[in-house]
């Protein structure tokens, strides 16, 4: 992963931009690769041929109604880009995937509004995935992993997940 993030760095600073080719990565987490029992992993997976910002984002709040989604979650306060692709900037290239390990008391519900996906030539927005919401105890606990996969069909762009 951060192999060719590297090589992703290099390619960029030559003013190059790297072409992938369109095979599926691989979303589950390697046998042994625990997560400490108080934290939660989120991975983030590319699978579009396009740079993707994942939008996500974390908060300490417990969402008890969905409703209330956009002022609990969604406010630039809880969008979480530290860490996340490139250079820390929240943009994982074309095919690439990232992780981040939060600490489950941060974590109680977490979201993404889709990801935006962007033409990595142009910069411009192509399109957006799927809003999805994650409340702990609910879709996840602390330990687990879960998988933020994000990715073009035939008709646009879709975001889904799993839970390894």
């Amino acid at each position: 992963m951060f192999h060719n993030l590297i090589k992703s760095a290099l390619c960029l600073t030559a003013g190059v931009l790297l072409q992938t080719s369109s095979c599926l990565i691989d979303a589950s987490v390697e046998p042994g690769s625990d997560v400490d029992p108080n934290n939660v992993r989120i991975r983030f997976v590319n699978q579009s041929s396009q740079a993707l910002d994942v939008l996500f984002y974390a908060t300490a709040a417990d969402l008890t109604n969905p409703a209330d989604v956009d002022t609990v979650l969604f406010t630039p306060a809880n969008q979480v880009i530290a860490n996340i692709g490139f250079a820390g900037s929240g943009l994982i290239p074309a095919g690439e995937t990232d992780e981040i390990t939060l600490n489950g008391a941060n974590a109680r519900t977490l979201g993404t509004r889709g990801g935006a996906f962007i033409n990595k030539d142009t910069g411009e927005h192509l399109g957006t995935g799927q809003q999805r919401v994650f409340s702990i105890n609910l879709q996840y606990s602390c330990g687990d992993t879960l998988s933020i996969v994000y990715k073009a069909t035939a008709t646009g762009y879709e975001t889904s997940w799993l839970l390894n």
